[in-house]
């Protein structure tokens, strides 16, 4: 099974099989400034597929995905870990949230329900700048498009976006 992940990660494994999820599957946060991450999380994979999924306070076999800090792993770098239980650890909040889009462009929607494959991903950017330039002084865009430019920024892991209003 070939994945597409972007910009592909540094290293990944090819998946044998897939991990299934149900609206029982829980999300746990390992420290509670990272609950506001999982919860959009939470719902972004709701707007991907079916799983509706919950916020668990404990993080026992009842929690499928674990969303936590590694002080060990260098800041720009995060850890993707999807066999019986997915695990998302990184070295900074901002790769987490990397993590948790490289986790998003994973789903897959099967007949019975949203599953992940099994991979493990270990993956940092080649640059820390990463940008994008939406010119809206020649060329103007809704609110609602700038809202979708924003979240797709972030789905691929742009860290930057340049609103160009005037030349002036």
């Amino acid at each position: 099974v070939e994945l597409s992940v972007v910009p592909t990660p540094k290293e990944m494994n090819a998946p044998d099989q897939l991990l299934l999820l149900s609206d029982a599957s829980k999300v746990f946060a390992t420290e509670e400034r990272l609950v506001p991450l999982t919860e959009l999380f939470i719902e972004e994979l709701g707007q991907l597929g079916s799983a509706q999924l919950s916020l668990t306070q404990t993080q026992d076999q009842s929690a499928d995905i674990v969303f936590t800090l590694d002080p060990s792993l260098p800041a720009n770098q995060y850890q993707l870990s999807v066999e019986n239980q997915i695990q998302l650890s990184a070295g900074s909040y901002q790769a987490l949230c990397m993590g948790k889009s490289t986790l998003l462009q994973l789903v897959q929607e099967e007949a019975e329900g949203t599953a992940f494959p099994m991979v493990k991903i270990r993956d940092y950017p080649d640059a820390e700048y990463r940008g994008l330039l939406l010119d809206l002084a020649r060329k103007w865009h809704s609110m609602a498009t700038i809202t979708q430019v924003i979240d797709l920024c972030a789905y691929y892991k742009i860290n930057y976006l340049q609103l160009h209003f005037t030349d002036h």
